[in-house]
Parts: structure tokens; sequence; C-alpha cells
């Protein structure tokens, strides 16, 4: 039987397949804002291709928190600036939206 996290790595791998992204890492979890209610979720990292826009890894984060029940944010790993990148679901505000 599947536990949560590998549910959540699957998942993620599954919106991911096509452009040939991956999942770094699952971290432990964190706060998320859901309308007014607060959850604690994992926090995934992941390496995209380095051949997408900005446009559309900002498409594939916002996919995985829409489709994948259970995690806070998505970030992304930028290899050639050496730092991790966190992603704002689109519909969110920016200055609403906070990083950990």
């Amino acid at each position: 039987m599947d536990t949560d996290s590998e549910r959540i790595i699957r998942e993620v791998n599954q919106v991911l397949k096509e452009s040939r992204s991956r999942v770094v890492e699952l971290s432990a979890p964190a706060v998320a804002v859901l309308g007014d209610a607060r959850f604690y979720g994992p926090t995934i990292i992941v390496r995209f291709n380095p051949r997408l826009t900005m446009e559309e890894i900002g498409k594939l984060a916002t996919r995985i928190i829409n489709e994948v029940k259970g995690l806070s944010r998505v970030l992304a790993e930028v290899p050639h600036e050496k730092k991790v990148v966190p992603f704002v679901p689109e519909g969110v505000k920016k200055e609403n939206a906070r990083s950990s």
C-alpha cells in the first residue's frame, strides 16, 4: 500500500511526465492557506527541464497544486543559479502570497 508521500510523488511525476522534469525532494510539512483555512502539507521541490520557459514552469506548478491533493507549495530548483524558487499559483495575488 502506498504511503501519502509515495502517492504525492507519483501524482506529481504524472503531471510532469511530458515536460521531462522530475521531483527532487519532498520536504517536511509547511503551512498553506486554502480559502479561509490553514493546513499543513509537504513542500515539493521540482527540477524542471531547463528548456521550459518560466511561463511553462508556472503553469506546471499551478497544475501540480491544483491536481495533487495535500501539497502546501511547489518550489523549482534552478541549478545554474544554485537556488530554489517558490511559485505562486495563477490567480493568487503575489502581495498576499508568502514563501518560507
